[in-house]
């Protein structure tokens, strides 16, 4: 994970290319609030636009959210 301010926003990169966007929306929208962040792919790799960096286990909360649905066990 990476995370860098262009102005308002803070930009984190993903460790994972996941297929299905709409879950990472889902969590998204939970976290911040829907249209609250941007979500763009450079590189095979989706970068969040956000307006706050992340804060300890946000990462993890994501990743374990999308994770779960490709191997719920």
């Amino acid at each position: 994970m990476s995370s860098h301010n262009r102005g308002d926003w803070y930009e984190e990169t993903l460790r994972q290319k996941y297929n299905n966007p709409r879950l990472l929306i889902q969590v998204l929208d939970k976290m911040y609030g829907q249209g609250n962040y941007k979500v763009r792919t450079f590189m095979n790799r989706w970068i969040l636009s956000l307006p706050q960096p992340f804060q300890a286990g946000d990462l993890d909360v994501i990743e374990d959210h999308i994770r779960f649905h490709y191997n719920p066990n």
